[in-house]
Formats: C-alpha cells, sequence, structure tokens
C-alpha cells in the first residue's frame, strides 16, 4: 500500500510541474515574463503661424504671428529667412534655425502640414508643400573651466564634454567642434571635424589655480569668427567667477560680441552652464550672455549637471530649416494669406 501511495504523489507531483511549465510563468524557455517595451513618446501638435504676401509675383513676404504660433515654436527674431526664384513658376522660402522647445524636452519634428485661412476656417493646401530638414551645418566651441575649485568633478566634467561631442557628431557628422580650456591660461583647439582628436584633447586637459572666464569666452567668440558655418554654437561651462583674465577686463564687451556679431557673420547660439559650487557664479551675467536658441542653466550638483549636457546635445542638434514652395500668383498685402504650419513632433 505504501509503494502505490509515493506512486500517487509522484504522479500527482509531475501533474503540478507540467502545469507550471504551461503557465505563463514558465512557457517559452522557462524565464519569467520580461516587461514589454515602453511606448514611444507621445506626437505632439504645435503651429508656426504667419502672414503671406507677394505684391508682384517674385517678392514674396512674410510677417510671424508671434500672438497664435505656439509658444515652443522658438525662432531667432527678426526670423532669418531666403528666397529661392529659380524655378519659373515657384517661390519657395526658406524659413532658418525654427525649434521646438519645452521645458521639459526639446522635439524632433516628424512632420508638418501646410494650412490657409479660407472660408472661415483653415484647409489643407497641399499644392502649397512644406518641408522640414535637420541643420546640418555646424561650427561649435566648448569653452570647459579647469579651474581647481572643481576637485576630483573635473574627471566627470570632461566625460560630459565628451559625451556631448560624441552626440553631437552622430546627430550631425559634418559638425565642426573646438575647444577652449581655461583656469590660469587659455588654451585652444581649433574647428576640426576630426572626433578622436577633439576628444583626446579634452581627455588631456589639466586642471590650474585661476579662472580666465572672460579671457577664454572671447577665445571662442574668435574661433566661431573665423568659422564659416550657417550655425554657429558656442557651450560655455563654469563654476566660478572671473579672476584671472588680461586680455577682456569688461564682460559687456563680451555680450556685445555675441549679440552683435560682425557683418556677414550668421548669429551665435550662446549656452551658459554655471555650477553652482563653493565659490558662487554671477547667475545674471551668464543669463545675459545667452544668444539666439541658447539657454542658461544652473546645476546645483555633478549629477544634476550630466543631465544638463545631455540635454543640451538634444538642444543643439534639433534644430531645423522649413522651406515652403508655393505659386508666383500675387497676392496684395491687404490681402495677404493668412498661412499656419501644423508641425506634429515627438519629444526626444
Amino acid at each position: 500500500m505504501m509503494k502505490w501511495g509515493t506512486l500517487l504523489i509522484g504522479l500527482a507531483l509531475i501533474a503540478a510541474l507540467m502545469e507550471a511549465c504551461d503557465s505563463e510563468v514558465f512557457r517559452g524557455n522557462l524565464t519569467a515574463p520580461t516587461e514589454p517595451p515602453p511606448p514611444p513618446p507621445a506626437e505632439q501638435t504645435f503651429y508656426l503661424h504667419f502672414d503671406y504676401w507677394n505684391p508682384d509675383g517674385n517678392s514674396p513676404q512674410i510677417s510671424l504671428d508671434t500672438v497664435q504660433t505656439s509658444p515652443a515654436v522658438q525662432y531667432l527674431f527678426p526670423l532669418p529667412w531666403q528666397v529661392d526664384l529659380s524655378l519659373n513658376d515657384r517661390v519657395v522660402l526658406i524659413l532658418e534655425d525654427i525649434r521646438l522647445r519645452e521645458d521639459t524636452a526639446d522635439y524632433e519634428i516628424r512632420e508638418i502640414i501646410s494650412q490657409e485661412w479660407q472660408d472661415g476656417r483653415w484647409r489643407g493646401t497641399s499644392e502649397f508643400p512644406v518641408s522640414f530638414s535637420a541643420v546640418a551645418d555646424l561650427d561649435m566651441v566648448l569653452v570647459l573651466d579647469a579651474s581647481l575649485s572643481l576637485g576630483s568633478a573635473f574627471g566627470q566634467v570632461k566625460q560630459f564634454a565628451v559625451g556631448l561631442v560624441r552626440s553631437v557628431v552622430q546627430e550631425i557628422p559634418s559638425a565642426r567642434i573646438g575647444v577652449v580650456d581655461f583656469a590660469t591660461e587659455v588654451h585652444t583647439l581649433s574647428l576640426t571635424t576630426d572626433t578622436t582628436v577633439i576628444i583626446e584633447y579634452i581627455r588631456n586637459i589639466s586642471q590650474g589655480e585661476f579662472t580666465a572666464l572672460y579671457d577664454a569666452i572671447g577665445a571662442g567668440i574668435t574661433l566661431l569668427a573665423s568659422a564659416g558655418g550657417n550655425n554657429r554654437v558656442l557651450v560655455v561651462f563654469t563654476d566660478g567667477n572671473d579672476n584671472n583674465s588680461v586680455t577682456v577686463s569688461d564682460p559687456e564687451e563680451l555680450i556685445h560680441r555675441l549679440r552683435a556679431p560682425a557683418p556677414g557673420n550668421e548669429p551665435i547660439h550662446t549656452y551658459m552652464i554655471g555650477l553652482q559650487g563653493n565659490d558662487g557664479i554671477d547667475v545674471e551675467l551668464l543669463r545675459r550672455m545667452v544668444t539666439g536658441h541658447g539657454v542658461a542653466a544652473f546645476p546645483t550638483s555633478v549629477t544634476d549637471l550630466e543631465a544638463v549636457f545631455q540635454r543640451l546635445a538634444d538642444g543643439i542638434s534639433l534644430m531645423y530649416d522649413l522651406t515652403y514652395t508655393r505659386s508666383r500668383h500675387p497676392i496684395s498685402q491687404p490681402n495677404a494669406r493668412a498661412v499656419r504650419f501644423q508641425i506634429i513632433a515627438r519629444p526626444r
């Protein structure tokens, strides 16, 4: 009788095991199910509004409607735009350096639809298409504080800078990047497309005692002034105030150079990063140095600083030119067409 009882218990255990193997937990490779991949970021819709007219068919004009345009749609003011009349029966307008940004995210454009206000409502105008292209012509200079006040965190700062370079080059392979490092003295690496040279230079930066911040920013502006790219970016990182500049004593000179580039030069987008450490930083001055699409950020820890550098890479690479094509039909200014671009984008 004991043998039969033992046999029945064994059969019951085998049946239970087989049932478990067929369950959700053990089905397949006998491993617990993995979490499903997260859904892609939700797409959002933004609008760029403007009035369009073309008095003689060859002189197109636009006037931005800043009230109706979505706040996330960022542009330089006045908006830079170009006209292409090379097609006999078409007018091509190129709106330059457009980006989509909110406090929490930068946005990647997925689609743009042109619309025109007709008969009391917005109507699609597929015969007047709009396309977009990410900016592919970039000159960027990193200005990096190498003063002793950063202590052991300086190694991480260099890692963040290398990560920024890699991210930008991944998005814009033709980007030309230069470096200005400063402490007691200022050193520079001229603009180059050689990523290996750039990264090796950053890794070999050594620390010094003082902070020649103004001289370093001036050197960065000078590097960009000699560049021929259509998009120029200056990224400045510091954790203190200037105490050792020789060639630039007044920061107002730098602000003027940033806000009023030499004739023929493209505007500079200036990003200012101030790590709030023991020595303190002049927050108001750094804010005033921001130009173009740039922003100012003031992280309070090295962990926060890493996130700032990561988002900065998105902000720099997600700039767009919008190309809008219309017929050469004359339109007087009193009869200007109300146009809007419906921009569908997702957060990066």
